[in-house]
């Protein structure tokens, strides 16, 4: 008989949910262990899909559900919004910074990111009920969740601005700052990818869906259920002040 690997996702297709998280946590163990293997990254990388795959197929968008989800796409995107305006903030300022001779200043760079936040148990929502019926353990699924590194859809946001005199640009920086590059309107009437939201009766009402929002549902590892949960949203904007000179 030949002998599985011992993370392989292969052998653990058929195990129930509670299951499921613990052989997560091992991985993620191991990964630790081997400082970064990227063996144990990618078997991780699976097995949190397919943790998200049996949650979000068995889940129903109680009123409860839907409330939750109207929140953290409020918080998403007033959070979105924020980011934006201090971004922009602060690029003007360093365009005066430089304006005005700074002696130090030859360059400067911006990094703003959105990210979901984990500092214990407070980021987490406790809900009334439990639509897994206590099958998941949401606290150490959060925590994994916020260690991954930044190649597995970290973070939600991130964007880069420069000095302009210092670099070309293949995009206009007012383009960029505006908040509908990043939390867009839900228009039904686009060639939108992920139709299946769309599909969702319990959400028609909603009139705007964070763009954020729909990264977090469909392009990371959190299930609905860990979505709805989410109560700590971490915003950065690093300013990088460069002399070049001699």
């Amino acid at each position: 008989m030949k002998q599985q690997n011992a993370t392989s996702p292969f052998e653990i297709e058929s195990l129930e949910l509670p299951a499921l998280e613990v052989k997560i946590q091992q991985l993620y163990d191991g990964y630790l262990s081997t400082c970064g293997d990227g063996n144990y990254l990618g078997c991780l990388n699976d097995v949190l899909g397919m943790r998200k795959e049996i949650i979000n197929k068995r889940f129903v968008f109680t009123p409860q559900a839907v409330l939750q989800f109207e929140r953290i796409n409020k918080l998403l995107t007033e959070k979105s919004a924020k980011l934006m305006a201090k971004t922009a903030f602060l690029y003007e300022q360093m365009k005066s910074n430089k304006r005005t001779g700074d002696d130090f200043l030859d360059d400067y760079h911006l990094e703003a990111t959105l990210d979901v936040a984990y500092r214990g148990d407070d980021s987490i929502l406790t809900m009334e009920t439990d639509e897994n019926g206590g099958e998941c353990d949401y606290l150490s699924m959060a925590e994994i969740f916020s260690l991954m590194p930044n190649a597995v859809s970290k973070p939600l946001l991130r964007f880069h601005l420069h000095d302009p005199d210092a670099v070309q640009y293949p995009f206009n920086i007012d383009a960029l700052l505006r908040d509908v590059q990043y939390w867009e309107n839900w228009d039904k009437e686009k060639n939108w990818e992920e139709q299946w939201l769309l599909r969702i009766p319990e959400l028609e009402h909603i009139p705007s869906i964070c763009n954020v929002m729909r990264g977090l549902v469909v392009h990371s590892n959190y299930s609905l259920s860990d979505i709805l949960r989410i109560n700590d949203i971490r915003c950065e904007v690093r300013v990088d002040w460069r002399n070049l000179g001699k």
